[in-house]
């Protein structure tokens, strides 16, 4: 029941547009009473995020390999991030287009991308025992300012075939941003009083 709610919001969502559809629409889609809709789903932002919590797949995916070398636990993890990628790429480009074309999904996107922010750092932290959170951060916002315009052109078919071989070609840029955020951070320090950061 909640994939076949599910499915028949994302239906409306492409054809009419987010900001066009209200939860009426979707249940009377579905087949459903509202009341049975929102057993399921408490808001319309949930129906379009459902099975898609890409922050899960990340965290999942990152902390699948308990390997001692950091490099490779988060290649690995990068890796089976990609083949999650494949593994839904119908819905997946469905999915941005809608959130494309809907300014006001913006907020709800930028969440989900500090999750995911959050969780790299958090891996590049305790993997690289990194000399301090802001160095990590530091970190992990270069290698995803690396990946998501990556991520991005291929979800717009911009780039062909599957994902995966793109991560493993981004990979050694990847260990050296990894690298050059972490002795970036590490020089930077920060002043508890007013919160300004000084060389």
């Amino acid at each position: 029941m909640r994939r076949a709610i599910r499915d028949a919001a994302l239906e409306l969502f492409h054809e009419r547009g987010f900001d066009s559809v209200t939860t009426t629409d979707v249940a009377r889609q579905a087949g459903v009473t509202q009341r049975t809709l929102f057993r399921y789903f408490e808001t319309k932002e949930a129906l379009l995020f459902d099975g898609l919590d890409i922050h899960d797949w990340f965290a999942s995916a990152m902390r699948r390999h308990d390997v001692s070398d950091p490099y490779t636990r988060i290649r690995c993890g990068l890796e089976d991030l990609a083949d999650a990628y494949d593994a839904h790429a119908a819905i997946l480009r469905r999915h941005y287009e809608i959130i494309s074309a809907c300014p006001g999904l913006e907020q709800a996107q930028s969440r989900h991308n500090g999750l995911i922010d959050r969780e790299l750092a958090t891996v590049i932290r305790t993997s690289f025992d990194a000399p301090s959170a802001l160095a990590a951060d530091v970190a992990a916002g270069a290698v995803l300012g690396l990946m998501r315009p990556i991520i991005r052109a291929w979800l717009l078919c911009k780039l062909e075939g599957p994902m995966r071989p793109y991560a493993d070609r981004a990979w050694p840029t990847i260990a050296r941003l990894i690298d050059e955020g972490l002795a970036c951070g590490a020089g930077v320090k920060t002043s508890v009083r007013d919160g300004t950061s000084a060389s």
